[in-house]
């Protein structure tokens, strides 16, 4: 379910792009993964990622098409699962 947007928030509303606009871009599109691997080894500023045409395109595509992206993929199994795993190797031990 998609959270309420407060328009007054500017700090709030930049969180939300983030979330669901520039990290589902870092998986769909090669021009936004390169930018933030050049922002993340300190090879660019985060204004000159901001700035490049093309990445902003490609997040905020990503944003307004957040209503659609699919679940991110489980890392890990869950408690159940893992306590039965780890007393099925300590039963063999």
């Amino acid at each position: 379910m998609q959270e309420e947007m407060s328009t007054e928030d500017p700090r709030a509303f930049m969180r939300e792009v983030f979330r669901d606009g520039l990290l589902p871009a870092t998986r769909t599109s090669p021009v936004v993964f390169r930018a933030l691997l050049r922002w993340f080894n300190l090879l660019s500023t985060p204004e000159a990622l901001m700035q490049d045409p093309a990445v902003v395109a490609d997040v905020l595509a990503a944003y307004n098409n957040r209503d659609n992206h699919p679940d991110p993929p489980t890392l890990g199994p869950d408690r159940a699962e893992l306590v039965g795993r780890l007393s099925t190797i300590e039963n063999r031990g």
